[in-house]
């Protein structure tokens, strides 16, 4: 038997005709109906986020020219959900493989992947060599121990005297008595920031 490929949805008629070798024919029409698939697409708000600081939204842009379709979610990290937009957070950094397949009512359908990447979250912690002076010969040194896996890691300190530093570790002399706040914010090259202070 002949199969065809039909490239484009519509109605169509199929007519078979048989010849004898006496030249006797016969013909039989039949009419058939393909209906059109599905356009999986969705997007999303930012596909690089931060570990503990992720809201992931994925906006659902599928398309059919004809009837609606259904949408089913698999988020990459064992969560599927029904729907047709979709929003997750994801506790662990990691590249996850998020799945958005669209099916019709005739059962047509399309799926589509598309990964998102949870950054590593810094970990902030550094010590002083003392924690007060005399104002006359007040040297503060920092021990800085903060790290992040697999990222570069970027410092900024803030003295609580006007004064910033941009390097990983400082040594600090302040001009006037009194009590001063010291915080150090760090951050990855992903732009993942934890914050601390003295």
């Amino acid at each position: 038997f002949p199969s065809h490929d039909t490239q484009q949805y519509g109605e169509y008629k199929v007519r078979m005709v048989v010849t004898t070798d006496k030249g006797c024919t016969d013909s039989q029409q039949t009419k058939f109906v393909v209906k059109p698939n599905p356009d999986a697409d969705f997007t999303i708000n930012d596909t690089s986020q931060c570990a503990e600081q992720n809201d992931y939204i994925f906006l659902n842009n599928s398309k059919i020219v004809q009837g609606r379709f259904n949408s089913q979610w698999d988020l990459g990290d064992k969560n599927a959900l029904l729907g047709l937009h979709a929003r997750n957070t994801y506790a662990k950094q990691g590249t996850y493989l998020v799945k958005l397949k669209v099916s019709s009512a005739w059962g047509c359908s399309d799926s589509i992947i598309k990964p998102i990447y949870v950054r590593n979250r810094p970990i902030v912690e550094y010590t002083l060599d003392k924690s007060g002076a005399c104002e006359r010969d007040n040297i503060f040194v920092t021990n800085n121990l903060s790290r992040v896996n697999d990222d570069t890691l970027f410092h900024r300190w803030e003295m609580g005297d006007g004064t910033e530093y941009k390097v990983q570790n400082i040594t600090h002399r302040y001009q006037k008595s009194g009590d001063y706040r010291i915080r150090l914010i760090v951050f990855s090259n992903y732009g993942c920031s934890i914050v601390t202070g003295n």
